[in-house]
């Protein structure tokens, strides 16, 4: 049945001619097109993630945690169970921000953001103000406008899922020159990686 829409929103007629349409698409493109006739697909993609097995690298307590890419709120959910202080939740999605409102705006520990984060200016406006600490970037790529800003200083605690080896490589080699150290590094799939980096206070 939903294959049957997507044909038809999509403008084709035929299964191959449909196939030949999604693998033309980028992945990116098809899922934004498959959560407009479908909301609820990024939340239930969202409900699927194990946070332990991703986030659960650090301690939260008593942290004010900056979230970039906080979805609809799986991981605040997760960071204020874990004892965060207070969390600062950016979300570039509208649907999704909307929904990170909704969820946690009379929490009195969460402050939203709705951004999408397209340039290095827009990283850091986020990062440059001093008493976050810890950082959890989940950004779909995006993480590459760290390379080129030192106020990763302010922040000493990252967790940063990374989209391909080479950013993931050049950010390791950017930290480590800013005095951070390297404390898990791990590959959940062939170009989706983890990293958690801690540097002391000043």
């Amino acid at each position: 049945m939903l294959v049957k829409l997507v044909k038809k929103l999509m403008g084709v007629s035929t299964i191959s001619s449909f196939k030949r349409e999604v693998s033309a698409r980028p992945k990116s493109s098809l899922m934004a097109f498959l959560r407009r006739i479908y909301p609820n697909l990024g939340y239930a993609t969202c409900l699927k993630e194990d946070c332990d097995a991703h986030w659960n690298y650090a301690s939260f307590k008593d942290k004010v945690v900056l979230d970039l890419g906080a979805d609809y709120g799986s991981t605040v959910r997760y960071f204020l169970k874990k004892g965060a202080r207070f969390i600062i939740a950016v979300e570039g999605d509208p649907k999704f921000a909307q929904e990170l409102r909704k969820r946690y705006q009379s929490s009195g520990k969460v402050m939203f953001e709705e951004l999408m984060i397209d340039s290095a200016e827009d990283m850091n406006k986020l990062i440059c103000h001093k008493g976050i600490d810890l950082a959890k970037i989940d950004i779909e790529g995006a993480e590459k406008f760290l390379l080129s800003l030192p106020s990763i200083m302010n922040i000493p605690t990252w967790l940063i899922e990374t989209h391909s080896k080479e950013i993931d490589r050049q950010l390791i080699i950017h930290f480590q020159k800013h005095g951070f150290k390297v404390y898990r590094q791990s590959a959940l799939s062939a170009n989706l990686l983890k990293a958690v980096l801690e540097r002391e206070r000043s």
